[in-house]
């Protein structure tokens, strides 16, 4: 059994899903640097940072009063 902690976006994710070209890196490789690796390969992958700051966006609310 392995001790890895996956990224949660995965099911979401195009680079994960292989929808998206990586460079010439093999995917499994990719995905082993960086979608499973914890917060240290997390806080690393660019796609992982754009998922996480669209989150925070859509559940921060401003109130605002109508003068």
């Amino acid at each position: 059994m392995s001790n890895f902690k996956l990224c949660k976006y995965t099911k979401t994710c195009p680079v994960f899903k292989g929808e998206v070209a990586i460079n010439g890196t093999p995917l499994s490789i990719y995905r082993n640097v960086f979608c499973r690796r914890g917060d240290k390969g997390w806080n690393n992958c660019e796609q992982y940072l754009e998922f996480k700051v669209n989150s925070l966006s859509k559940n921060t609310s401003f109130n605002v009063k109508n003068r």
